[in-house]
């Protein structure tokens, strides 16, 4: 370092694992003493972290730091000070006499971060006491850091510009400038530092660290500089919550140093909600989450049960939540947005119900709405999980449906004939479906209002016009049935299972005029319910 500047003790190695990869750490510094490298890699961490780590430097120099550091929502903030000491040594005259004296030295830097995870960007910033203590001579000053970290799926890419402003004994602190890039495989990891500091000019760290087992971790490195430059290697063991980590740190004729550290991870593993992963990949960058369509019936390519209804449907949003990580959606996501011309309607964004399913592989979300008369709708997700990170995928951007139309009234007074095709099964199967049309024939005969007309009837009329019932749920169809059959007004409809509810939907087709009149929904929360459903559906019909 030039004699015109000041602050050698911050350019030294404070984290562990840093020091054990060559101090290759600018795009990986996701832990409490990552601070010394970059001020962003707080905002990776998946779970609050306390580290301890005790350094063995040249010349009788020891040091020790204490890092600590956590989120708050979509931010995270952590402390980590810092305190060196030389062994003091006497002082002697110009012949060698014991003076009585002693000469020592001691340095303290207390960082205090901030910094928070925005899509794939994480930034951070931070502010820091330093003090030299030299032959009863003291100096103080305050400096700043900056940093970002952006990840693009297992590539992390990180900058950072340290010791802004601050001058010690009236000499400037050295400016450092990181510039880092690392790939996270699910094994492994690799990383490069170029770096430019103060007066010592431009230099390379390169470094590793390979996963042998879960519990352990080799890593290795070297800092390419021809002052201060050599080996590193390191090793990191894995206990629950705690890591224990050594860094063998070379200075080439300078000699050696030693660096061992302790760290304790809060939280549990692969919790249900705002979850911590387990203790290998808490040292990874976090992974980007995913929404994507269910894939389930009427929602392979959407996220809504059907784009057309009326006032008196129930349009049910489904979306399936994916994280490589494991972690879950942050509190209160799924969001599902609606719109209507262009503006959000009441209440929305709504938060979603969970369904089923596991963070990693998927979880599938809902949301019901019954939604205003109206032909400007649209709908999007958004998700975030537990580091901040916003999800993509095309659920995020906008689809514009559904259409809804007036519920019109069903004139259907005493005396109406009426016929009720064979429900459709979906997700059940056909037999359970036939049943509920047969509930349903039998509901709409004890009102007394209407003219059913008996289902070995239908059978016998239909065969001997070779017309196939099953299936028959298109207006079309109903349409042609009800002409057959002589009557007014067709009933078809299906009956869905999903998990352990039931969904019967009826619709009211005008055998005259074609059109569906009317459409009506129920639910069951069990087989031993659709009887009562089916009774509640005629009910509805029965007041029209």
């Amino acid at each position: 370092m030039s004699a015109q500047e000041s602050g050698y003790f911050l350019k030294l190695p404070m984290s562990v694992r840093g020091a054990a990869m060559g101090d290759a750490f600018t795009a990986l510094a996701n832990e409490p003493l990552g601070i010394y490298y970059n001020p962003a890699g707080i905002a990776l961490m998946k779970r609050p972290a306390v580290s301890l780590a005790h350094h063995v430097y040249l010349q009788e120099i020891s040091g020790e730091t204490a890092g600590f550091a956590m989120e708050f929502g979509k931010f995270s903030v952590g402390l980590a000070p810092t305190v060196f000491k030389m062994t003091e040594e006497k002082v002697y005259d110009s012949f060698g006499n014991d003076t009585g004296e002693t000469f020592g030295y001691e340095s303290m830097i207390v960082p205090v971060a901030l910094a928070g995870y925005f899509g794939p960007v994480a930034v951070g910033a931070a502010a820091k006491a330093y003090s030299e203590e030299l032959g009863g001579e003291s100096s103080k000053t305050t400096a700043f850091d900056i940093g970002a970290i952006y990840k693009f799926n297992s590539l992390l890419f990180g900058i950072s510009a340290q010791n802004l402003s601050g001058t010690i004994f009236d000499y400037p602190l050295a400016k450092i400038q990181r510039f880092g890039a690392a790939y996270v495989g699910s094994r492994f990891r690799v990383a490069a530092d170029a770096v430019k500091e103060g007066s010592a000019g431009n230099y390379f760290n390169v470094g590793g660290e390979y996963s042998l087992i879960e519990m352990i971790r080799l890593r290795a490195g070297m800092r390419l500089r021809e002052e201060f430059g050599g080996p590193t290697f390191g090793l990191g063991v894995n206990l629950g919550n705690f890591a224990i980590d050594y860094a063998f740190v070379g200075y080439g004729d300078l000699g050696d140093t030693h660096k061992a550290g302790i760290t304790y991870m809060f939280g549990e593993k692969e919790q249900a909600e705002e979850a911590a992963p387990a203790p290998l990949e808490a040292n990874t960058a976090n992974s980007i989450p995913e929404l994507k369509w269910t894939g389930e019936e009427n929602y392979a390519a959407g996220g809504i049960s059907t784009g057309t209804g009326n006032n008196a449907t129930a349009f049910v949003y489904r979306v399936k939540y994916a994280d490589a990580d494991g972690n879950a959606p942050a509190r209160g996501y799924p969001k599902v947005h609606i719109t209507k011309d262009g503006s959000e309607i009441s209440g929305s964004p709504f938060t979603m119900e969970f369904i089923s399913g596991d963070n990693r592989a998927g979880a599938v979300f809902s949301y019901s709405k019954m939604l205003p008369v109206g032909n400007a709708y649209a709908y999007f997700f958004e998700a975030r999980d537990t580091a901040g990170a916003l999800a993509s995928g095309p659920p995020a951007k906008p689809s514009f449906a559904p259409v809804v139309s007036k519920l019109e009234e069903v004139k259907m007074f005493g005396g109406t004939n009426v016929a009720v095709a064979d429900f459709i099964g979906k997700n059940v199967s056909q037999a359970d479906a036939s049943i509920v049309g047969d509930f349903l024939r039998t509901e709409l005969v004890n009102t007394g209002q209407f003219n059913v007309m008996d289902r070995n009837n239908m059978d016998t009329v239909l065969a001997e016009q070779k017309f196939q019932t099953s299936g028959c749920t298109e207006q079309q169809c109903a349409v042609e049935m009800g002409k057959l059959l002589n009557v007014k007004r067709m009933l078809v409809g299906s009956l869905s299972k999903l998990l352990d509810s039931y969904f019967i939907t009826v619709n009211v087709v005008d055998v005259e005029t074609g059109k569906i009149i009317a459409s009506y929904d129920a639910e069951a929360s069990s087989s031993k319910e659709l009887r009562n459903a089916c009774r509640k559906l005629v009910e509805k019909l029965s007041k029209k």
